[in-house]
């Protein structure tokens, strides 16, 4: 599961991260007041199993895993309600509403007992700024050469398909400029055997006559 993070839309200001651990999940609230308080549980697969029925579910534990995972990812699903005594906050509990229809649904609750009060300030600030921004990951050395070497892999192949549509483009380019010339050949062997006399004519000069001979004078004898 992708750690999650939500806040309050009213006037008490909470926040709440959800994330997993080995083989249970994390619940933490912080309530920012005067004085901060925090809460937390972890829920294993007996709490999972023990909530489902809770619940009056009659699945597989995977399959209510599941169903838990899809109501905490819409935060409409997702709620934090504060018990309080004399305005000292006692408790905290996670409500979560499982939708199974457009107009069925069930809510279940996680208890999160108090594990810190008067929070310092430099760590509401802190889990604050990672709500509003999460943090990229932080890659090793041995990850970033994969995803360098992936980056490269990848530019080589588009390069080369770059190239192979160049070559085809040009070697269709060079066909069709091969079979133009044929065509027109074929066209100009055509025309030429059509007009047999458009050879003569071309060996002949333009504005040039063949010119007779005299005929010379008779000499008659007496």
């Amino acid at each position: 599961m992708i750690p999650r993070s939500y806040a309050s839309d009213g006037n008490r200001k909470w926040l709440l991260f959800a994330r997993e651990a080995a083989n249970e999940l994390i619940f933490t609230v912080i309530l920012q007041q005067d004085s901060a308080v925090m809460g937390q549980t972890h829920v294993d697969a007996d709490g999972l199993e023990k909530h489902s029925e809770e619940l009056g579910l009659e699945i597989d534990a995977h399959a209510f895993r599941k169903l838990l995972l899809r109501a905490l990812e819409q935060h409409s699903c997702v709620d934090v309600e504060i018990e309080t005594e004399n305005g000292v906050v006692k408790e905290f509990f996670l409500a979560l509403t499982y939708e199974f229809g457009p107009s069925i649904s069930r809510k279940g609750y996680f208890q999160l007992p108090i594990v810190a009060h008067d929070v310092p300030q430099c760590l509401v600030d802190l889990l604050s700024s990672i709500h509003a921004e999460a943090p990229q990951p932080i890659l090793s050395e041995q990850q970033k050469a994969h995803v360098e070497a992936t980056r490269k892999v990848a530019a080589a192949a588009e390069s080369k398909a770059s190239g192979k549509n160049l070559s085809a483009n040009f070697k269709s380019t060079q066909e069709t400029n091969d079979h133009a010339a044929e065509l027109q050949s074929s066209r100009n062997e055509a025309t030429l055997t059509m007009n047999p006399m458009i050879l003569k004519r071309r060996h002949m000069p333009a504005g040039t006559m063949r010119r007779r001979g005299s005929k010379g004078a008779k000499l008659v004898k007496k």
